[in-house]
């Protein structure tokens, strides 16, 4: 029972976390994304199938109501959390793991995603990542140069951060984390 409980816990709190994340780089047009702490958080905790599930449904919702550009990068979503889930799930999690990983989506979500961005919005999207992208594109560099630039810098700054929010997230409710078996090191 307690298992079930915490599991929905788990899975309405990373949606909710996305949600929230998306919708304040949205007011204050951050130059990250801010969209996937819960989704790494879950893929930690609970695997890379359930991870892919939080970042879609993140993405369903937030391209309901906050911008419809948002159910194209679901995609991204669904990786990030797979490749999370794959790399730390049942596995020591400490922070060169968590670098490492971070490492990784980010290359990962950043192709992934500057290919969706260049093909549909010709590499300028909406919010602080798009203002970064135009003011390469003003410093004198082509479009795809400038997409792929604005979105590896920005993609590497988001997931850093987004690691350790999941981490530390994770750190403090490790007690009650504990039926999952996370192995946790300083």
């Amino acid at each position: 029972m307690r298992y079930g409980i915490l599991f929905s816990e788990i899975l309405l709190f990373s949606i909710g976390l996305n949600v929230f994340g998306t919708y304040i780089e949205g007011i204050y047009l951050f130059p990250l994304y801010l969209d996937s702490i819960g989704t790494i958080f879950s893929a930690m905790i609970l695997g890379p199938h359930i991870g892919a599930l939080v970042g879609l449904i993140t993405n369903l919702i937030t391209g309901i109501f906050i911008s419809e550009e948002n159910f194209l990068f679901a995609i991204v979503n669904v990786l990030i959390g797979i490749t999370t889930g794959i790399m730390l799930h049942t596995k020591i999690i400490n922070f060169k793991t968590i670098f490492l990983a971070a490492i990784v989506v980010s290359l990962i979500s950043s192709i992934l995603g500057n290919m969706v961005s260049i093909y549909f919005f010709g590499g300028i999207t909406e919010g602080g990542v798009g203002h970064i992208t135009q003011t390469i594109i003003a410093l004198g560099q082509g479009i795809p140069t400038s997409a792929f630039a604005a979105g590896l810098y920005t993609n590497f700054a988001d997931k850093i951060l987004s690691f350790m929010a999941a981490f530390f997230i994770i750190y403090l409710f490790q007690d009650t984390l504990s039926i999952y078996d996370l192995k946790i090191e300083d």
